[in-house]
């Protein structure tokens, strides 16, 4: 709840977060996957090159 308040971070973005992706020792959260409704949920790359980014961790 927090990342999606404080970190600016979609639904599909954090739906696809794994534990890889979060950085605690630097605060930093790397976007590289996203979770697209499609009938089922599928795992799948951000649309564009903007979508795949690193976001801070608030303090």
């Amino acid at each position: 709840m927090l990342l999606a308040t404080f970190g600016n971070l979609r639904w599909a973005e954090l739906a696809g977060l794994r534990r890889r992706n979060i950085d605690l020792d630097t605060g930093r959260v790397r976007v590289d996957e996203t979770v697209y409704e499609l009938g089922p949920l599928v795992r799948g790359k951000p649309k564009s090159e903007a979508g795949r980014r690193t976001v801070a961790i608030p303090t």
